[in-house]
C-alpha cells in the first residue's frame, strides 16, 4: 500500500521494474567445494553440506526495485499514448521536456520519505546496467514470437491478463521464488480520472448485475458485485482512487 500510494503520489505513469535473481546451485555447490577443509572430502557428513548448500541457493530470492517515471505516456484516461489509434511496445512516446522530467523525479524524491520508501535518483551505470536486460538496450537481439534473445540469453514474456479466483497476495513471489530462473517483473501504473474509474465500476455493476438474473446463482459473481458497490461507495466518498495497471513477466535463462 506504501508502494502504490507513493507511485500515485506521483502523479504521472509510473513503471515499476523489479529484477529477481538466483544463485546459482552448481556455483553454490563449487564454492563449498574450493572453500572446504574437512577431510574425508567423500564422505556423507561432506556430500549433506553440500547438498544443502545447493538447496539454499535454490531457494534464495534477490530483488531489486526501480522506478521509471514517464510523464508523457499516457492521456488522462490512463490509456498509453498510440500512433494512428494502435498503441504497441514500438510506438512512438511523445517526448516531454527536462522541465517536465525533472518535476517529476523532485516530487518522487519528496513524497518517498512521507510513505516510508526510500528512493534516491539511479546512476548512470544503474540505468546502462536496466537498459541492457531490454532489446533496445541489448549490444545483440533478435526477436520473434516465441521470444527474444539478448546478448546470449533467451527471454520469454508473459503478460498476465487476469488472476484466478483464488490469487492471494505473494503468489506472484512464490511462484518466481520457484521458477528457479531470472528474469524481470514489470508493473505499469497508469494514473487515470475518477469519472473514467466511476463509468468503469457502473459497467461492471451493470454486467454483474445481469449475470446474477439471467445466469445461474455464482457466489464469485455475489462477491464480485458486493465488492464493485463497495469500492464505488468508497470513490464517491473520496476514499479511494483508480489507475490502471500492466503486469509483465519476463523469465530469462542462460543459453548454455
Amino acid at each position: 500500500e506504501s508502494l502504490v500510494g507513493w507511485l500515485r503520489s506521483c502523479d504521472c505513469p509510473t513503471q515499476l521494474l523489479t529484477v529477481v535473481g538466483h544463485l546459482d546451485r552448481y556455483a553454490a555447490e563449487r564454492a563449498f567445494d574450493e572453500t572446504l577443509r574437512f577431510e574425508p572430502r567423500t564422505g556423507p557428513l561432506v556430500a549433506g553440506q553440500r547438498h544443502y548448500h545447493g538447496d539454499f541457493a535454490e531457494l534464495s530470492l534477490r530483488i531489486d526495485h526501480y522506478v521509471v517515471l514517464a510523464p508523457r505516456l499516457a492521456d488522462l484516461e490512463g490509456r498509453p499514448y498510440a500512433a494512428n489509434g494502435t498503441w504497441s511496445l514500438i510506438s512512438p512516446i511523445p517526448e516531454c521536456s527536462f522541465g517536465e522530467a525533472q518535476r517529476a523525479v523532485e516530487a518522487a524524491e519528496r513524497n518517498a520519505a512521507g510513505f516510508g520508501v526510500a528512493a534516491e535518483a539511479g546512476t548512470a551505470l544503474q540505468i546502462e546496467e536496466l537498459a541492457a536486460r531490454t532489446v533496445i538496450g541489448a549490444h545483440e537481439a533478435a526477436v520473434c514470437r516465441d521470444g527474444a534473445w539478448l546478448d546470449g540469453g533467451f527471454v520469454t514474456v508473459l503478460t498476465a491478463t487476469g488472476l484466478g479466483a483464488h490469487a492471494e497476495h505473494g503468489m506472484l513471489i512464490s511462484a518466481v521464488q520457484a521458477a528457479e530462473v531470472e528474469g524481470t517483473v514489470s508493473v505499469h501504473v497508469l494514473p487515470t480520472r475518477r469519472e473514467t474509474v466511476r463509468r468503469t465500476l457502473t459497467r461492471r455493476r451493470q454486467w454483474l448485475r445481469y449475470m446474477l438474473r439471467e445466469g445461474p446463482q455464482d457466489v464469485d459473481v455475489e462477491v464480485a458485485l458486493r465488492d464493485t458497490e463497495a469500492l464505488q461507495g468508497e470513490l464517491a466518498a473520496g476514499n479511494a482512487t483508480g489507475v490502471r495497471i500492466a503486469v509483465t513477466v519476463a523469465a530469462t535463462a542462460s543459453s548454455g
